[in-house]
């Protein structure tokens, strides 16, 4: 091989390289260990409302209505599921 080849070896794997770390940092967050979470709420917020009477997930619910600050989160799995 010749030494510019060599070079440009190089270059092109270091490229992959940080383009894969990239999208694997990037996509992180969008693995999430609360999908069924998400999944119900939405069900929630669609058949509800954004503002329903009672978080149907706490066993120990109690008459305060849940905080929606990722409703939209939860929408649109349950529309995908």
């Amino acid at each position: 091989m010749k030494r510019a080849d060599i070079g440009s070896t190089i270059i092109a794997g270091s490229l992959v390289f940080l383009a894969g770390f990239t999208l694997y940092a990037a996509g992180g967050p969008l693995k999430t260990p609360d999908a069924w979470f998400h999944l119900k709420m939405g069900e929630v917020y669609v058949a509800e409302g954004l503002w329903p009477d009672a978080d149907p997930l706490l066993h120990t619910a109690h008459a305060d209505a849940p905080i929606q600050h990722e409703w939209l989160f939860g929408v649109v799995p349950h529309q995908l599921h």
